[in-house]
């Protein structure tokens, strides 16, 4: 389904370039349009051959797991759901920087493209210095980019496994004096934070991949954002 939906964009892709004005190619660099076609569409790829069938996976075993710790106890399982709610937070964050780093990309591609083909032109003008500078410079963006991006989608997995620590703590102490009060037996107890266990790593390995999959849609919106360009309107005069 990936290699599917990536040969359809980039047949559609290729269509469209041939229909749009010329006044879009002096308003974006090559390298840039080069990057739309290469670089983001082989993130949406990667994403989608490695995460989907995981998640899928990994938000089938949380709904079942939910559903019976809802049958077991309404209070526990909202306090557990309670603490997962903050990494929300986390995923927000992540999209806007796996946009801005799609962004740095985009911009460093169309520098070094722009750059590479006119090699000679730089250097008869000895404008070697000043491009290096703005290459330097583009790079230095990127990789602050790329760094936020990497770090706020590998925090989430931590970030959930000391949530469901401190959600297990809570946990125990609400249920044990639920069993001290005789209104839940140590089986209803051991059985819930079974259910809890085996939804933490599936809630860990969906929040991951559902932050790589935002660097893919921020990616595709690249690409749509190409598709969506208004094209140049046929002259009737010369059918």
């Amino acid at each position: 389904m990936a290699e599917t939906l990536t040969c359809s964009l980039r047949t559609e892709i290729s269509c469209k370039l041939n229909r749009l004005p010329l006044r879009f190619f002096d308003r974006n660099k090559a390298g840039e349009i080069l990057s739309r076609v290469t670089s983001d569409l082989d993130k949406v790829a990667e994403v989608l051959q490695t995460g989907l069938l995981k998640l899928i996976v990994a938000i089938g075993t949380i709904i079942g797991s939910l559903i019976v710790m809802f049958l077991y106890s309404v209070p526990l399982t909202l306090i557990f759901l309670l603490f997962m709610l903050v990494t929300n937070m986390v995923a927000k964050k992540s999209l806007e920087s796996a946009a801005a780093r799609q962004e740095t990309i985009g911009v460093l591609t169309g520098i070094a493209e722009e750059y590479y083909k006119g090699r000679n032109v730089i250097k008869a003008y000895n404008h070697e210095k000043q491009s290096i500078e703005q290459v330097r410079a583009a790079a230095e963006d990127n990789r602050i980019a790329s760094q936020k991006a990497d770090f706020l989608t590998n925090c989430v997995n931590p970030l959930i496994r000391l949530l469901t620590r401190i959600a297990h703590v809570v946990i125990a102490v609400i249920a044990g004096k639920a069993m001290i009060e005789g209104r839940m037996t140590v089986g209803v107890v051991q059985a819930f934070f079974q259910y809890v266990n085996q939804t933490a790593e599936p809630m860990t390995e969906a929040s991951y991949m559902i932050n790589s999959l935002q660097s893919a849609i921020a990616s595709a919106e690249r690409t749509f954002e190409l598709l969506d360009e208004e094209e140049e309107v046929p002259d009737r005069r010369l059918r």
